[in-house]
């Protein structure tokens, strides 16, 4: 497999073949561009369905087997008809004055079973705050 020389089992690039729907449906990913890459400092990269992003790892065990747990940032690459575009462009025109860019962040696991990775990922929209120091009486 050529992994494990470098110190890790799951150092590399790993494409994304299945993934489950709700209905628990095994959806053929053949077709889609969708991978995780881990790299030996710890660091990474993924695209999975319509986010790209960074992401930062550490080894562990579930259940006794190898895994890795790893949190994780990026930003939608959907790709919108051309009407749609300028709708959305239109839109982050009249708004950007008025609140900062979201982000998309979250976590993720996966488990090394043979020569595959099973896990899950997750994530949510994180927007920018302010927030102000109130000194609360004793």
């Amino acid at each position: 497999m050529g992994k494990e020389s470098q110190g890790s089992p799951f150092i590399g690039r790993w494409e994304v073949t299945c993934a489950w729907n709700p209905y628990e449906t095994c959806i053929d990913r053949y077709v889609t561009e969708d991978y995780f890459q881990f790299d030996a400092e710890g660091t990474g990269g993924f695209r999975y369905e319509s986010v790209q992003g960074s992401l930062d790892y550490k080894l562990t065990t579930r259940d006794g087997a190898p895994a890795v747990e790893w949190t994780w940032r990026g930003a939608s690459v959907y790709r919108m008809s051309e009407k749609m575009e300028q709708a959305f462009q239109e839109l982050l025109a009249r708004y950007a004055t008025k609140r900062p860019p979201e982000i998309l962040t979250g976590e993720g696991y996966a488990v090394l079973r043979g020569a595959e990775l099973h896990g899950t990922m997750s994530g949510f929209v994180a927007t920018a705050f302010l927030a102000r120091y109130v000194l609360t009486p004793p």
